[in-house]
């Protein structure tokens, strides 16, 4: 009985067909999120997420089954890494056409909807550091003017820092790394789980 040979081509073929099929689906999803009011939370980095790890375990397992004795390890590993950088790609050009085009004010809204949160956490943070340090009588007393220019300061430098990340470049390419981070880490234990048996 003759084994299955999986081939480099073969394997990179696979993952840029689910790779790109499974970028698509990240689009239409993040665009319908935002047609239905869902955009600003944590609902779109799900989609992302289950994007990527859809990715990777689509191409590993259909390799898996074309293939059964003649996945590797570092075949396995490769299909995953390939799949999410083609999943990468995908969503670089997503990120340029969707805060670009589809939603050309996204970004504006999404930072501030993250600065109103940041905010509140900072807020809390201060009032906590400065309730720690009173007697325990005085632990109901509000922030003063100090506590709310600590925070205002410190919220000012953090959204500097931040500033390239609610850019349209800075959204594509955050998408790319991130894409190639989750492909390096998923890929492995699912890799490791899809090896050809040796008899």
């Amino acid at each position: 009985m003759t084994k299955n040979v999986l081939s480099w081509g073969q394997i990179a073929k696979q993952a840029a067909y689910l790779g790109s099929l499974t970028g698509l689906g990240y689009f239409v999803g993040i665009t319908l999120m935002h047609w239905a009011g869902m955009g600003l939370g944590d609902w779109i980095n799900w989609v992302y997420r289950i994007a990527v790890i859809t990715a990777i375990i689509w191409t590993i397992m259909a390799l898996r089954l074309r293939y059964p004795n003649g996945l590797s390890f570092l075949k396995a590993y490769s299909a995953g890494l390939m799949a999410s950088s083609v999943l990468g790609l995908w969503m670089l050009i997503s990120a340029f056409l969707f805060y670009g085009q589809i939603a050309p004010d996204y970004l504006k809204e999404y930072e501030a909807f993250y600065q109103r949160n940041r905010e509140v956490q900072m807020y809390q943070t201060q009032y906590k550091k400065t309730n720690a340090e009173l007697e325990e009588e005085e632990t109901s007393r509000a922030l003063t003017a100090q506590d709310s220019l600590i925070v205002q300061k410190g919220l000012e430098k953090h959204m500097e820092g931040t500033a390239y990340f609610f850019s349209v470049s800075g959204q594509a390419v955050i998408n790319l790394i991130y894409s190639l981070v989750w492909g390096l880490l998923v890929s492995l234990p699912i890799a490791y789980m899809s090896m050809s048996k040796k008899e």
